[in-house]
């Protein structure tokens, strides 16, 4: 298995957002970011730290695994 690159797990954030129909801004709200990090994440120009991938990830209802492209299944575990 090969490590995702920023890029990837930009476009993942990226398609899941838009797919909720979510602007970066209301994202970024909603996951307790800045719309330019969001921004940078999603334009793989940015490290993504782990509690604002788990933040992210809350608010999408995805994976982390998922975003970080360790599997091709949005759907977060059930509890």
């Amino acid at each position: 298995m090969s490590v995702p690159t920023a890029s990837q797990i930009g476009t993942r954030i990226r398609d899941m957002r838009s797919k909720r129909k979510m602007s970066q801004l209301e994202l970024a709200k909603q996951a307790g970011t800045h719309q330019s990090n969001l921004s940078g994440w999603e334009r793989g120009k940015r490290d993504i730290f782990a509690w604002s991938l788990a933040r992210l990830a809350m608010v999408l209802e995805v994976s982390t695994d998922y975003l970080l492209c360790l599997t091709d299944t949005p759907d977060p575990p059930s509890s």
